[in-house]
């Protein structure tokens, strides 16, 4: 980084030399000025950063039975996640141009919907491999689902749309990788009804807990201030009268005091999103909420039902496993005990009803503890819809 400054700073002083070139030059040396402005800071921070952290190292080895070899090794994992993260800004995912609803306007319709986080982090720090990202790319596309959204889409993007087809994913968001000191937002959307892939909304939660430096030094167990986690919202034309907004999200992953302050915070900034961008129109929220609703035993758990509580009669959503199930205890007794949710509501116009829920079986058993075998470490949730005209 310091090297591209100096190289921008010479071009700029060369610049200065050759008068009879004024006009082309003065603008190289505007332009070069400018991005010496925009990337001076982030080698400042990058500055900063290594103090910090080598005050922290000393510390660590201070406190610890550990060795200098051992943070050597931490050093090479860190080393690897960068290497594998290593693109930036955003990529095409091959999406067909929108061009407007496909269908005339109907009184009624189903359609499903899928959400997946497929634990895209550097496999470093335990992600997906590539061979399963593709192997989960090749069985949503035998599956021909409606809607799905993806989270923890890092590293692995084009492993994931791999096997996806325009006949049975026509529409897909495109796709953000990140700057040169986070992963991106790991959100993805993929959709047989039409949305412009360039035309939707993101934001980045307000709050998040936990760094890589902090994970390496054995402080935190979530990096989820390397990420821009957030959610990001696409308007699907069901038809030519039913739109609906559609948000997909990641939440803090944390369990400690700062992670749960975050989630507070971005639950309510999400609801106040929702309720000013999408006042009065049919909504379906679904992704890594990172809270359960269930085993109400611990003060984290008693923490994330405050908030399901604010946010719920804040944005007046519906969870779908407790329409289905009439009651969390039966959703919770199904094995819905999950951190990942689908959540909806109609307005004056549209009714939406939620038929079905179930965890996809075509993936097989996944779960946290069969790491080996399973795709990812997220059951993938699928949920189908009914919807009327009023």
């Amino acid at each position: 980084m310091k090297h591209l400054i100096h190289a921008l700073v010479i071009i700029s002083l060369f610049s200065f030399t050759i008068s009879a070139q004024a006009g082309p030059l003065n603008k190289l040396k505007s332009a070069a000025n400018e991005v010496v402005e925009v990337v001076e800071p982030t080698v400042e921070d990058a500055a900063d950063g290594i103090v910090d952290t080598g005050a922290d190292v000393v510390d660590w080895l201070k406190t610890t039975d550990n060795t200098v070899a051992d943070y050597a090794n931490k050093l090479a994992k860190y080393d690897n996640i960068l290497l594998e993260a290593w693109e930036t800004g955003w990529s095409h995912s091959g999406s067909l141009e929108y061009t407007g609803p496909l269908s005339p306007a109907a009184y009624s319709g189903t359609f499903n919907v899928m959400t997946y986080n497929i634990d895209g982090f550097p496999k470093a720090v335990g992600g997906n491999s590539s061979e399963d990202t593709k192997s989960i790319s090749a069985i949503l596309e035998s599956l021909a689902l409606d809607i799905v959204v993806f989270q923890e889409d890092f590293t692995k993007h084009d492993e994931l749309i791999s096997n996806f087809t325009t006949a049975t994913y026509p529409y897909r968001t495109a796709h953000w990788k990140g700057t040169a000191t986070t992963f991106g937002d790991g959100l993805a959307t993929v959709s047989k009804f039409p949305f412009n892939y360039w035309d939707y909304n993101k934001a980045q939660w307000d709050q998040c807990a936990g760094t890589l430096r902090e994970q390496i030094l054995g402080t935190s167990s979530h990096p989820d201030c390397m990420t821009e986690k957030g959610f990001s919202v696409v308007t699907l034309d069901i038809d030519e009268g039913l739109q609906i907004d559609f948000y997909n999200l990641h939440q803090d992953a944390g369990g400690d005091s700062k992670s749960l302050a975050a989630k507070q915070t971005n639950m309510a900034q999400l609801a106040e999103y929702i309720n000013t961008y999408s006042g009065g129109k049919v909504v379906i929220v679904a992704g890594d909420f990172n809270m359960k609703l269930g085993a109400l035993t611990s003060a984290k758990e008693l923490t994330h039902l405050s908030i399901w509580i604010e946010f719920l009669n804040g944005t007046g959503l519906s969870v779908m496993c407790m329409e289905v199930y009439n009651n969390w205890n039966d959703c919770d007794a199904a094995g819905f005990d999950k951190p990942d949710h689908i959540l909806f509501k109609g307005n004056h116009e549209y009714a939406l009803y939620a038929l079905t829920i179930e965890h996809a079986a075509e993936f097989g058993e996944i779960n946290k503890i069969d790491t080996e075998n399973g795709l990812s470490d997220h059951y993938p949730l699928k949920g189908a819809f009914y919807w009327e005209k009023n």
